[in-house]
This record gives C-alpha cells, sequence and structure tokens, in this order.
C-alpha cells in the first residue's frame, strides 16, 4: 500500500473532502455556493461535526460534496457511521404518593369538574349564540359592456419596388468565391484541441481555455465516454484521475505525473 493510499484512508470524512477541496484550489465559499448552503456549514461537515446539522442532512451534504470534487461518495457516505455520536440520557422516574386528606381531594373534584364546565360550555353557548344571527347576502349582478366599435382602417398602398438588375455570370462567380475565401480564413484562424474523455468510474471533470472561461464542469459516470474541443491551452481538472484516459489532438496524455492524491492537474498546450 503506498503512503497517499494509507493517508487517505485513515483521514476522517471531513478530513477528506477537506482535502480533496484544497487539491482542486477552491475555497469553501465555492462549495457552499455549488451546495446551495453556508460556508458555516461546510465548516461543520469537514469538522465530522454531523450531529449539530443532523443525520439526515448531513449525509445529503457530504454525497453531494463529494461528487463535486470527484470522490466516491458512496463509500464516504458509509464512513459517517463512524463519526456519528449518539447521545442517551437516562432519565429516571420517581414514583412518590402524596397522602391527601378527604377534605382536599373533594375540593380538587370540584375544582375539576368546574373547569371541565367552562371548558366545554364556553364554547357550546358561542356557538349557538353565533347561530341563531342570520347575514343578509346582497348578490350584485354583472353587467355586460359593449366593445367600442373601431372603425376599419384603410391599408395605404404601398409602391412597386424598382426592378433588381441581374449581375452578370462573372460577377456572381466572383462574389462566391471571395466569400468562400473569408470563411475558410475565419475558420483556420481559430486552433482548437480536440479532448477524448473515458472514464472507469465516477470522475468530476472541470475544463478552462486561455482566458479562464469554463468549457465545461461536468460529472461523469463510470463507463461513459466524452469528446470536447476548446481553445488552447486548455486547463484541466480531472477527479480520481487513476481511473481515466485522456487523449490530445488522438495523442494519449499520462496523467500520472500531473495527479495528486486523487486529482489530476494538468495544461494542455
Amino acid at each position: 500500500m503506498h503512503e497517499d493510499e494509507l493517508t487517505v484512508d485513515t483521514l476522517s470524512v471531513g478530513a477528506q473532502l477537506c482535502q480533496a477541496r484544497t487539491a482542486m484550489q477552491l475555497s469553501m465559499m465555492d462549495i457552499a455556493q455549488h451546495l446551495k448552503i453556508s460556508p458555516q456549514q461546510i465548516a461543520l461537515i469537514e469538522d465530522d461535526d454531523f450531529n449539530t446539522i443532523g443525520l439526515v442532512f448531513s449525509r445529503g451534504f457530504v454525497r453531494q460534496y463529494a461528487r463535486h470534487v470527484g470522490m466516491d461518495a458512496d463509500s464516504l457516505v458509509a464512513a459517517m457511521a463512524g463519526n456519528l455520536q449518539r447521545k442517551t440520557e437516562s432519565l429516571s422516574i420517581h414514583n412518590e404518593e402524596i397522602p391527601l386528606g378527604k377534605g382536599l381531594s373533594k375540593y380538587w373534584l370540584v375544582l375539576f369538574i368546574a373547569a371541565i364546565t367552562l371548558v366545554i360550555g364556553i364554547p357550546l353557548a358561542l356557538y349557538y349564540w353565533l347561530s341563531s344571527d342570520t347575514v343578509p347576502i346582497t348578490l350584485s349582478k354583472s353587467v355586460a359592456t359593449p366593445a367600442p366599435v373601431v372603425a376599419p382602417v384603410k391599408q395605404a398602398s404601398t409602391p412597386a419596388a424598382p426592378p433588381v438588375t441581374p449581375l452578370p455570370a462573372e460577377s456572381k462567380d466572383t462574389a462566391a468565391n471571395s466569400d468562400a475565401s473569408n470563411v475558410v480564413a475565419a475558420t483556420t484562424d481559430i486552433a482548437t484541441g480536440r479532448m477524448s474523455f473515458k472514464f472507469d468510474t465516477d470522475s468530476w471533470v472541470e475544463i478552462r481555455d486561455g482566458s479562464n472561461h469554463a468549457v465545461l464542469s461536468h460529472l461523469y459516470r463510470a463507463g461513459e465516454t466524452a469528446e470536447i474541443s476548446g481553445t488552447p491551452p486548455l486547463s484541466l481538472v480531472i477527479g480520481n484521475a487513476a481511473k481515466v484516459s485522456l487523449q490530445y489532438n488522438d495523442q494519449p496524455v499520462d496523467l500520472k505525473p500531473h495527479t495528486g492524491v486523487t486529482v489530476a492537474r494538468v495544461t494542455l498546450k
């Protein structure tokens, strides 16, 4: 077992997520905006404080967090059971009998009957009093308003367009050749890079071009392939890079020299 794999296995769930986020150079605010939660909740997840957030919500947040940074969501959710702490409180019930005198027990019985009478009698009396009154209801008749009469508008006559003089055959061919040359020149000025991906496991891929514009940000499933084009230089961030095959302009790219723990960062020119 490699030293990197041993370190990952011994880390807690929150520490693994924090390490993957740091490797992708993402801040807590970036993760919070993607998951639609607050940065304070991201800090609680990375501190393994799942009790504060709640078990059900913590599992959902950890699953989404893991997918966003390209990690195995199912294994992290299963590992959460070792971090959850359940507090049990022991309750002791004391049965103490307090002797009551006959006079005192009769007093409480009278109070009980009086309270029941008030609780039941007052709502019944109020109901009968309200139901005895009648409230007149007036219905208003809706009067249909005739629609205003619109006078027809006479359509103005349109002057006839002047006749079009056809161009000679030689002029048409010259214009067509000029347009075709312009299209070819505009196409060849823009260089594109073609990337072919094959995924043997779930992996998150983010691609940015030379202007730092996002070309792609997507989670691919195991067994999927992808064909993507962009303007080089292209900056790639690939999760679970050991299980991803990449070709650039039909040439294989070795991701091992660019891979940290699980994430590869590579620039294609």
